[in-house]
């Protein structure tokens, strides 16, 4: 899975946003949803649909861009993620080596929360940046890297 370049695929629909993606941690610790309704189609897999998929929700209820949405997958069955819930806030513990000055509050949260057990990856997205956030470190992704 190509996540910037699905992430490229929609930014014309949501220039910022946050993917939270996780592996078999029911209930999701360190987050809060932010109550939606309507509430758009659930549990679709991530991947080439993700433009039809955010343009349907984002036209059924135009909040749900606000938060992470958090994709799950059963890591025994070695499945894709699938989407969990849309508009979550992320409240991970502070990082003690964080290495992010500078930058917002999505930023450190996608940073913290990527070192959370059981979450995989978190991959925040403004302007031309793509950032892909794994255990506490993060990768910052220009619009024309490969």
């Amino acid at each position: 899975m190509d996540l910037k370049k699905i992430i490229q695929s929609a930014k014309d629909i949501l220039p910022s946003g946050i993917i939270c993606l996780v592996s078999d941690e029911r209930p999701l610790r360190f987050t809060a949803s932010m109550a939606r309704s309507p509430i758009p189609n659930l549990n679709w897999a991530l991947g080439e649909n993700f433009r039809q998929e955010l343009l349907a929700a984002i036209s059924l209820n135009p909040s749900v861009h606000d938060g992470a949405m958090v994709f799950m997958r059963d890591e025994r069955a070695n499945s894709n993620y699938h989407l969990f819930g849309w508009s979550h806030r992320l409240l991970p513990p502070a990082l003690t080596t964080s290495r992010a000055t500078n930058r917002g509050s999505a930023f450190c949260s996608s940073e913290a929360m990527s070192a959370v057990e059981g979450v995989d990856l978190v991959c925040s997205w403004s302007g031309f940046e793509i950032a892909l956030h794994r255990n506490g470190v993060t990768e910052c992704l220009g619009e024309n890297s490969k």
